[in-house]
């Protein structure tokens, strides 16, 4: 399969606010969460993105601020389906049990 590149265009209009928004949500905690009833995928992942440093240019900050969040939505993707996988494994297994009985000390 080729590599696919994505082009996103901020139109100069919003590329104060885009970046004022990119550049007040670094460095706070993210707490990303996903919710699909039908198929019923739940999924909540936790992550930073550094903040932008004085020698970053603006451009270099707002791909790197996209390509973390897009991160965070795969790593949680993936996160939730081994959570399934292993909760499904340890269904599996039966539960723990104490069978000693009352009278063994008399």
């Amino acid at each position: 399969m080729a590599d696919i590149e994505l082009t996103i265009r901020i139109p100069d209009a919003y590329i104060t606010r885009t970046i004022d928004a990119f550049t007040g949500v670094a460095g706070a905690r993210i707490d990303l969460m996903a919710h699909n009833p039908e198929t019923e995928f739940n999924a909540n992942w936790n992550f930073t993105i550094s903040p932008k440093d004085d020698a970053e240019p603006l451009k270099s900050f707002g791909e790197r601020f996209l390509r973390e969040l897009g991160l965070a939505v795969i790593r949680m993707w993936d996160y939730a389906e081994d959570q399934d996988r292993y909760r499904t494994a340890v269904s599996t297994i039966p539960s723990a049990a104490q069978d000693v009985p009352d009278d063994i000390l008399t």
